[in-house]
């Protein structure tokens, strides 16, 4: 999902010279808080990626390593995604404030709520125990 919204940039692409083919929301703050938290969602679920394929090998302990190393990433990869979808809608419908900031928060907040997996809760604070 970040690899895409990182190619089909809230508000399109710039049609005329001198800025042909750059992004028409360039000088917007949200738009720069987009694309930083959706770069570093990207990543974060790159590492992820990497460290489940590492985990498996099937030795144990490398399995909870793997586990144990991925999970942070997680949090921050699925805030990070959050925030940037929540920057990205901002900045695409700034012209309705009220209408993108409640939308946004709206999904945001969905998206940070505490989630259970194997019976523990996981939050994005990430203290968690097995």
């Amino acid at each position: 999902m970040t690899f895409t919204a990182g190619l089909t940039l809230p508000g399109g692409y710039n049609g005329s010279a001198p800025n042909l083919g750059m992004a028409v929301l360039t000088k917007k703050t949200a738009f720069q808080v987009f694309l930083v938290c959706d770069t570093l969602a990207m990543y974060c679920s790159i590492i992820i990626i990497v460290a489940l394929l590492w985990a498996q090998l099937g030795d144990i302990s490398i399995i909870l390593k793997a586990f144990y190393m991925a999970l942070p990433f997680l949090g921050l990869a699925l805030t990070s995604m959050s925030i940037a979808f929540m920057a990205g809608t901002y900045a695409a419908v700034s012209h309705g404030t009220y209408a993108a900031v409640s939308h946004s928060l709206e999904w945001s907040r969905r998206a940070l709520v505490p989630m259970e997996f194997n019976g523990h809760m996981l939050s994005l604070g990430m203290s968690v125990q097995f």
